[in-house]
Order: structure tokens, then C-alpha cells, then sequence
């Protein structure tokens, strides 16, 4: 709740999370659960402050819709790199011989 305190409407992301922590996420396979903790965390902290539940729901919906794109992103990339990992080792053993 401390990363609420200066700000109720900030974006908090789960790097942010992480960061205050003094942690790293490794494979991001984690950021799930962690946006489920910091939904829950805003919601409850909003409950505190007496925040209309409407407010509290769409600053929510934005969160997942962000999460969602940043996993659509991250899962694009993974693909990427599966594809064309192949190929560049291909080509390095190409190089060698």
C-alpha cells in the first residue's frame, strides 16, 4: 500500500513492485499472480479512502487491459525468439565451417 500512498491513482506495475522489493523477476511467469495481489491491494485500499466502487473498477479494468498488452507483447516475443534462434545458429554454423 505504500506505493498508493503519495498517489491512490497511480499505475502500479508489478516492475514497480518488484523494484521496491529489491527483487528481479526472472521469467515474468510470476506477473500473473502479481497483478492479482496489486488488484486486490488497490481495491482495498480504495475501500479505505471510501472510493466509489465505479472509479475503483475502471482504474482496475486499465490495469489488466495494460497487464494483458504487456503479456500479448512478451508471448510475441518469446515466439520471435524460439523462430529465429534456430536460424541464427544455422547461419553461425554456416560461418564456422
Amino acid at each position: 500500500m505504500a506505493l498508493l500512498q503519495d498517489d491512490p491513482w497511480r499505475f502500479v506495475t508489478p516492475g514497480m513492485v518488484y523494484h521496491a522489493l529489491k527483487k528481479r523477476g526472472q521469467c515474468c511467469g510470476c506477473f500473473p499472480n502479481v497483478v492479482n495481489i496489486i488488484s486486490e491491494t488497490t481495491a482495498a485500499y480504495h475501500r479505505m479512502l471510501d472510493t466509489p466502487a465505479e472509479k475503483v473498477n475502471a482504474h482496475l479494468q486499465r490495469l489488466f487491459d495494460e497487464h494483458e498488452r504487456f503479456e500479448t507483447i512478451r508471448r510475441h516475443r518469446k515466439v520471435a525468439t524460439r523462430i529465429t534462434a534456430p536460424a541464427k545458429a544455422e547461419r553461425e554454423k554456416i560461418d564456422i565451417e
